[in-house]
């Protein structure tokens, strides 16, 4: 640690990475909207990295130590730190990157492995509670109005996909994803389907170049034919009798 400096009537105390090198910090300036934003890359196991708006990091203070906790190591003082480091940075005006593009971009990307599979495991939890709105295929139990999907367990289903597979409609995952992970946007709606389908957890439809996440025309009971077929996502779900 130095001497405090003073740049343009602003005390500092920081004016190097104060992290020991447990983090790699970057200031960012989104031209096209005007605001700041920072990423943080734990230099421990995996590099993983997370941007956060820098006016975040004091609003959201305790959630984001939670989160960086999550794959790099932080506690409230290194976090004061930072913060010093960082609006060094901003004042200073001599390490800031000018970021093309919106800032949607940015948070978008963040680490979206995780935050995938962190929303696969809270649709596991919101099925296994609500298992009743699901029904078996082989149960014939689905119902218009009041199923928000299905599990496929017939024999052709399985075949077909490899296993038994989830239907969920559109509106119920929408749900989950804004209600229950505080994910708001189709933006990033859409990149956490796309890397579901990288992970071979959702079944898509290609068909030449378009990608559709939804499948459309599924037989959820026996009789349900033209019109009365319904689209839906297609998960990956268990292989056995029990849900999970």
């Amino acid at each position: 640690m130095i001497n405090a400096i003073t740049i343009r009537g602003q005390k500092f105390y920081w004016t190097t990475n104060p992290t020991e090198g447990l983090w790699d910090i970057e200031v960012g300036y989104v031209t096209s909207e005007d605001i700041y934003i920072v990423k943080l890359t734990s230099n421990l196991r995996g590099k993983k990295y997370k941007y956060v708006k820098l006016n975040e990091l004091y609003t959201r203070e305790a959630e984001i130590i939670h989160q960086l906790r999550a794959f790099g190591y932080m506690d409230k003082g290194l976090y004061a730190k930072v913060i010093d480091y960082i609006e060094y940075i901003r004042v200073a005006d001599t390490e800031v990157i000018d970021l093309d593009g919106t800032l949607d971009k940015y948070l978008r990307n963040e680490d979206i492995k995780a935050e995938a599979t962190r929303a696969y495991e809270v649709l596991k939890e919101y099925v296994n509670d609500n298992i009743d709105a699901f029904p078996k295929r082989t149960t014939n139990g689905y119902e218009d109005g009041q199923s928000q999907g299905a599990i496929l367990d017939d024999e052709n289903n399985i075949k077909k996909y490899g296993g038994q597979v989830l239907v969920i409609h559109k509106k119920y995952l929408d749900g989950i994803f804004v209600n229950d992970l505080g994910i708001i946007g189709k933006g990033r709606h859409q990149a956490i389907l796309e890397e579901w389908c990288r992970q071979g957890v959702l079944f898509p439809t290609e068909t030449g170049k378009e990608k559709r996440y939804q499948r459309k025309d599924l037989v959820l009971r026996d009789g349900m034919t033209g019109k009365a077929r319904k689209d839906g996502y297609v998960i990956k779900w268990s292989n056995t009798d029990e849900v999970f």
